[in-house]
């Protein structure tokens, strides 16, 4: 009985997509979370989901940033820039999480009046999240995936009508 041996490309990939579906998994319970706002509202599942957020972006963008980012530059010296924006993206996200987190916590110790204002910072932070996940799923996970012998042809992001 023979057994193949670990691809560790594959397997980085795999933790990575782990990581992405466990935060569209959020990203779902907190759409859940604002929908029920301001009536339905728990405080504990939402206080730790908003600290499950935080800790799964931030295992998902170090492990992106450590292995993943590192072996597409030097591989793909032509999205640079991609990955630059990439970076500053999940800057921005983490940002937006801590803001949530506050917010969700505040609203959760009594500060109901803010229900709207709540649901609107969830909102953006979900979709923008969402949209970002969707990109590492489409393009950088199956770049990674091809390891360092593919080559990336910018004219695959390009617009093409339907």
């Amino acid at each position: 009985m023979s057994s193949k041996p670990p691809n560790p490309i594959e397997e980085r990939a795999t933790a990575i997509d782990i990581c992405l579906g466990n935060q569209l998994e959020l990203c779902r319970r907190l759409e859940t979370l604002v929908d029920a706002l301001p009536f339905r509202f728990d405080t504990l599942a939402a206080t730790l989901l908003a600290e499950r957020l935080r800790s799964t972006m931030q295992m998902s963008h170090h492990l992106e940033e450590t292995i993943i980012f590192p072996a597409l530059s030097t591989c793909h010296p032509e999205i640079h820039g991609m990955l630059d924006r990439l970076r500053e993206e999940h800057l921005e996200d983490q940002d937006q999480t801590r803001d949530v987190q506050d917010a969700v916590g505040a609203f959760a110790l009594g500060n109901r009046g803010e229900a709207e204002a709540v649901g609107y910072m969830v909102r953006c932070l979900f979709v923008s999240l969402r949209r970002h996940l969707a990109h590492d799923r489409e393009y950088i996970l199956p770049l990674y995936r091809k390891g360092p012998t593919s080559r990336f042809n910018p004219e695959s992001l390009r617009f093409r009508e339907p």
